[in-house]
């Protein structure tokens, strides 16, 4: 799924900037494709220091840092559903080092005409939620009961009619994470009339909607743009609490699986390359089963790869042995993604292949070992 960008034709009026309302412009959604992203202008050939240190400069003479604002959703429902839009705020020029995918999103058209409003709440004609979010399983969303367990922090949640429409939260005018930069809850401003056809820009810029990338996902990939440095989180398969982030200069936590396919769908070979590492990292015989017969990895080969590995060089541990009747039973009765059968046959094909081990002539649960009289090697 692509991620539309919101544009908004203008107006100009004598001494200030003005735009005409979503009303009446509409919405024109450029998606990021990597037919398009070949046509923008390239972006010059700079460190990512440079680029962040020019970008600094750039703000002591009046010049925004942040030049992009990103909605993404950070919730996932009770019924499957992905909501809760909050945002994020950028610089255009670290993202777009980045990826060549993002040149033409946030590099070309960046004319007057496509000038938003940076600091417009979340629009009243877009919904508020999804339900053709690609990633079930990303845990990089909070689920909603987590969510409404949590103590308040003064931030409230985007709430949902009953005929699955947002509805206006109250909420003061801006609600800002730590540091005053970039967290905001979507709020619907539908107070405003219809027929208020102008409003002032008060900060310019382009305004971005994610529409299949989670919130805390993009954050970490933001602090990623700007230091080159990511702070991958446990999978959730290794039943370990995410650490919380203790310190105001550490990266937020991520989930390498969602970094991956972040990665992945916009072509970072670097980035890609740490997340594979980190999933390869926090591999088990507690968890490589659950890991190896996922959707996640049904869809990426080079992850099925490092798992099946893995597996195979495992084969033998008792624990992935008791367990793996269960999964065949899984799959079965058709609950495994497709591959699962491959994956299977390559591990008997392992297990018939593996020497085995000679037992005790009395019946010991211990094995016999050889030991060469030459080299002086103790062999099963």
């Amino acid at each position: 799924m692509s991620e539309p960008i919101v544009l908004h034709k203008k107006k100009r009026s004598p001494g200030k900037r003005r735009v005409a309302s979503q009303h009446q412009a509409g919405l024109l959604a450029l998606p990021i494709a990597s037919g398009l992203a070949a046509q923008a202008a390239p972006v010059v050939s700079r460190s990512r220091d440079e680029v962040q240190r020019a970008a600094l400069l750039a703000s002591v003479v009046g010049q925004s840092f942040e030049d992009v604002k990103f909605w993404a959703y950070s919730r996932r429902t009770s019924d499957g559903a992905v909501d809760t839009p909050l945002s994020l705020l950028a610089n255009s020029r670290l993202i777009r080092k980045t990826s060549s995918h993002f040149g033409f999103l946030l590099a070309a058209g960046f004319a007057e005409s496509g000038v938003a409003d940076m600091d417009a709440p979340y629009p009243s004609t877009r919904p508020s939620f999804t339900e053709m979010y690609d990633y079930a399983s990303d845990s990089d969303l909070d689920d909603q009961e987590e969510v409404e367990d949590l103590p308040s922090t003064g931030e409230q949640s985007l709430p949902v009619s009953e005929a699955g429409g947002p509805r206006a939260p109250a909420m003061d005018e801006h609600s800002l994470e730590e540091g005053g930069k970039g967290q905001q809850k979507a709020r619907l401003d539908e107070s405003e009339s219809e027929d208020h056809t102008e409003k002032i820009i008060a900060k310019p810029g382009k305004v971005v909607f994610l529409e299949d990338i989670a919130y805390t996902t993009w954050k970490a990939f933001i602090v990623y743009a700007y230091l080159g440095e990511v702070n991958f989180a446990p999978l959730k398969s290794e039943n370990k609490a995410r650490p919380s982030l203790t310190h105001s200069h550490t990266p937020p936590p991520c989930s390498p699986k969602s970094m991956y396919r972040l990665a992945e769908k916009y072509d970072i070979p670097d980035l890609k390359k740490d997340a594979l590492k980190s999933i390869q990292s926090k591999l088990s015989p507690h968890n490589i089963l659950e890991e190896i017969f996922s959707t996640f990895t049904s869809l990426y080969p080079a992850v099925q790869s490092i798992e099946l590995e893995y597996l195979h060089a495992h084969s033998n541990d008792s624990g992935i042995r008791a367990r793996l009747p269960k999964w065949l039973e899984a799959m079965e009765d058709g609950h495994l993604p497709r591959g699962a059968a491959g994956i299977v046959a390559s591990l008997i094909d392992k297990l018939t292949t593996l020497p085995q081990m000679k037992q005790c002539p009395s019946g010991c649960n211990g094995s016999i070992s050889n030991h060469c009289n030459n080299c002086g090697r103790s062999y099963t």
